[in-house]
């Protein structure tokens, strides 16, 4: 299995919601992408190999796997397997028996503020010899982690053994621009190591608010800017990096708020997420109206606008029309269309790769960097 034939990589929890969303792609979807899975807490499963075994189920390809670091969703035994003792036995153990159930799976490196260099690299070198590829995971706004990269793409025994994720984590408009200049730098740096060094580039600008995105008076329909997408035609496309995101689910978990509910469908395209939102509104004998209708109408906004797609055959679509033409039940709570709109995310953003989609993107200056190594 060679990294460079995926051209999009998704970094997922196993979430409930995400759970289903990736359950329900196409199978020839699933064997297009390659997802960066950090196991987290579901429901009332807790531990790693209870959230795997959900995974799994869901998700049977080959996947790159690691741990969600949110203190909300780690998983009960987080703190035993991120240990360093022994060569990393315990993550090493643990993978191994994952791998028994799926021989497709990649080990993601554990690197955190406790990690010397020295463990580090021995962990590095421990997991390339007993499992071939490995992938590590790194903030490029964050130097010493940029300098663990780069050392690894050093002291690995081959650079085809290893893939390096650059992920900025939650952006917004007012960090972009230094997002993709930390980006570059990074990428360059390692390739200067290597220019065939794989390297993916990774963030959500899926926000947590909407009401500044709304463009008509009554607060019914928005566009959200994919920051992510724009960012990454901006640094040469698929030319130079392999895409990826977090599957149109924001980047820092965060509990469900007590806000007055309302509605919504969301939708990709190429440059941006459009929705349709439906409040809550009182029926004829001043009951609520249900759910369920709400998300109807919101529905039907997004199939009569010009960006909704009638050919696209996949679960989500299917779903937004059933709902449209109220033929649909039981999908009157938030977390289903979370389902929904990852489902959908995944299928489009990988056929926009396919074909070749792009956006218009003017040209961002680089400043120049600072020259000074870091010693990590």
């Amino acid at each position: 299995m060679n990294f460079s034939q995926y051209k999009y990589i998704p970094t997922l929890r196993t979430r409930a919601s995400e759970m289903l969303g990736v359950e329900k792609l196409s199978d020839s979807t699933k064997e297009k992408i390659l997802p960066f899975v950090c196991l987290s807490k579901v429901n009332r499963i807790a531990s790693a190999s209870g959230a795997f075994d959900k995974w799994h189920s869901a998700f049977d390809k080959p996947a790159i796997l690691g741990l969600s670091e949110d203190k909300r969703l780690q998983v009960e035994d987080y703190a035993q397997l991120m240990s360093s003792e022994d060569g990393f036995s315990a993550w090493a153990t643990f993978f191994m028996n994952a791998k028994k159930v799926n021989d497709l799976l990649i080990p993601s490196l554990i690197l955190n503020k406790d990690v010397g260099k020295r463990d580090f690299v021995k962990q590095l070198q421990r997991f390339e010899s007993e499992f071939g590829k490995v992938v590590l995971r790194v903030n490029p706004l964050h130097r010493r982690e940029v300098a663990a990269a780069m050392t690894a793409a050093s002291v690995i025994d081959s650079t085809d053994n290893i893939l390096f994720i650059l992920d900025a984590g939650q952006i917004s408009r007012e960090h972009q621009k230094a997002i993709l200049d930390a980006t570059i730098h990074a990428l360059n740096e390692l390739r200067l190591i290597d220019p065939r060094i794989e390297v993916v580039t990774t963030s959500s600008s899926f926000p947590r608010m909407f009401q500044s995105y709304t463009q008509d008076r009554d607060g019914k329909y928005g566009e959200i800017p994919m920051l992510e997408w724009e960012n990454y035609h901006a640094l040469g496309g698929q030319n130079i990096a392999i895409y990826g995101d977090y599957a149109g689910i924001h980047g820092e978990f965060y509990e469900g708020s007590y806000a007055k509910f309302v509605a919504r469908v969301d939708y990709p395209t190429p440059a941006t997420w459009i929705f349709e939102r439906r409040r809550q509104v009182k029926d004829r004998n001043a009951a609520d109206v249900p759910r369920e209708k709400l998300y109807s109408r919101a529905a039907r906004g997004i199939v009569t606008s010009e960006s909704w797609d009638d050919s696209l055959d996949v679960w989500g679509a299917k779903i937004i029309r059933e709902a449209a033409n109220n033929q649909l039940e039981k999908f009157g709570t938030p977390a289903k269309w979370i389902s929904v709109r990852l489902n959908l995310h995944i299928e489009r953003i990988t056929r926009f790769l396919d074909e070749g989609v792009s956006i218009p993107q003017d040209s961002l200056d680089n400043d120049d960097w600072d020259k000074d190594e870091f010693d990590w």
